[in-house]
């Protein structure tokens, strides 16, 4: 479960913490290490009882906690050294990261952000953006939300939307959803009616849909 919203960011702000790793080392006889790394991926960590200056701040965490049922629920929680796709005094543009490279197939792109570049860069998939923070660009151009690309929220699925240029409504939808990855398949295509024009487990299976020419039918 997640609540939309945040944790209050005049505490955060003065929170102590940010990412974490688990990594084993192992001290041998000869005296060489040898390391493993537990996770995958790092994890961040806060503790916002440095944030706290009065009782009304206090009462604040209080009830914000106690509305999340402690731990059972999540949230948002600003990060003030790491919520841009770029440094934090810098303004984010359509060209700060790079989430893939086009191939005229492929419409579904994971947002992403990368740490370091010379040596070991490390990719981390962005999975709950804030609405109306997110800017795509495609060949140095800036992209138009709601005309040429769409971006779902959802937990369970994402969904990339194509859209008459002269229109509010996208005239297909490409979906993907993983609980259906053991059914009828994760991948679909959905008219503006709703209609599933084809659905499968292979998205390039799914948009041959596509290939089909397209015809004015008088009535």
């Amino acid at each position: 479960m997640f609540h939309e919203t945040r944790f209050p960011t005049a505490i955060s702000r003065a929170a102590h913490g940010g990412p974490e790793r688990r990594t084993d080392v192992v001290v041998l006889g000869s005296g060489a290490e040898e390391r493993n790394a537990r996770w995958a991926d790092s994890r961040r960590s806060w503790n916002a009882g440095y944030g706290i200056k009065s009782l009304d701040d206090l009462h604040a965490v209080i009830a914000f906690f106690e509305e999340r049922r402690g731990r059972l629920i999540g949230f948002r929680w600003r990060d003030p050294m790491d919520f841009k796709s770029c440094p934090p005094e810098a303004t984010p543009t359509a060209l700060d990261q790079l989430i893939g490279t086009g191939d005229g197939a492929t419409a579904i792109f994971q947002l992403t952000k990368t740490y370091g570049a010379a040596f070991n860069p490390w990719v981390r998939a962005i999975r709950k953006p804030v609405a109306g923070t997110v800017l795509i660009g495609v060949a140095g151009v800036t992209q138009t939300p709601a005309t040429d690309y769409a971006i779902d929220h959802t937990r369970e699925k994402a969904v990339f939307s194509v859209f008459k240029r002269s229109g509010e409504m996208p005239l297909f939808r490409i979906e993907k959803n993983p609980k259906l990855a053991a059914k009828q398949g994760a991948y679909s295509v959905i008219n503006t009616n709703g209609t599933i024009l084809k659905r499968g487990h292979e998205l390039n299976q799914v948009l041959k849909v596509f290939d089909k020419a397209l015809k004015l039918v008088d009535k």
